[in-house]
């Protein structure tokens, strides 16, 4: 088993606009992972609602870094991404993002670490499955996407989207390979460009909720 990952930092990055009523809980479901050795990037995106106030209330965990953006920043802006700002700020060997009306359940980050550790230097890219939540019902439903390992980059050409966009866990250096710079940084855009590069492995199991 190749060990090189144990006690790596892992860096989740959590970008918001106006999700005061989910941000909370997004959070929470980072920091309450089984997986100790995180930091939290929470960027507020210029909302207009009370999402920057609920983001400081995390203000005393060490592991929260809070970055306030003034004037939002849209997607495809072309200045810059708030992800790659966000991704700049970390310091993670790995990098995970999560949207601020999403979260994750307790063992995400420790399932995807552990398949890591006993994965090959090429594998980049960690995913795993996730469930639909319903706000009108309060359900959840189980979602898959595709179920593919190794080089992945031919099944995106044929059938579209591998991965649930907040699942991924991704080595550090796929985003040099994306570009810190790019304005579409954090969008799904990111793993059809790094399934070029690296190969891909999943987790069997439902550890998101979008």
């Amino acid at each position: 088993m190749n060990q090189e990952n144990t006690g790596q930092l892992v860096s989740i990055i959590i970008p918001c606009y106006n999700y005061g009523q989910y941000i909370e809980k997004c959070i929470q479901s980072v920091l309450d992972q089984t997986y100790s050795k995180i930091e939290v990037i929470v960027v507020d995106n210029g909302s207009t609602d009370d999402s920057l106030e609920k983001i400081r209330t995390f203000s005393y965990d060490s592991r929260v870094v809070i970055i306030e953006i003034k004037e939002n920043i849209p997607p495809g802006c072309e200045t810059s991404s708030v992800v790659g700002i966000a991704i700049n700020k970390s310091s993670g060997d790995f990098v995970s993002v999560l949207y601020a009306d999403d979260w994750y359940l307790p063992n995400k980050i420790e399932k995807q670490i552990e398949l890591f550790n006993k994965s090959r230097n090429h594998v980049g890219v960690v995913y795993c499955h996730g469930y639909r939540y319903f706000d009108s019902t309060k359900t959840l439903e189980k979602w898959k996407m595709q179920s593919v390992r190794g080089y992945v980059f031919r099944d995106y050409l044929l059938n579209g989207d591998v991965v649930i966009p907040i699942s991924p866990l991704v080595k550090r250096y796929c985003y040099e390979i994306v570009g810190l710079n790019n304005s579409w940084t954090g969008s799904e855009y990111d793993y059809l460009v790094i399934s070029q590069y690296v190969d891909f492995d999943f987790v069997d199991e439902y550890l998101v909720v979008m």
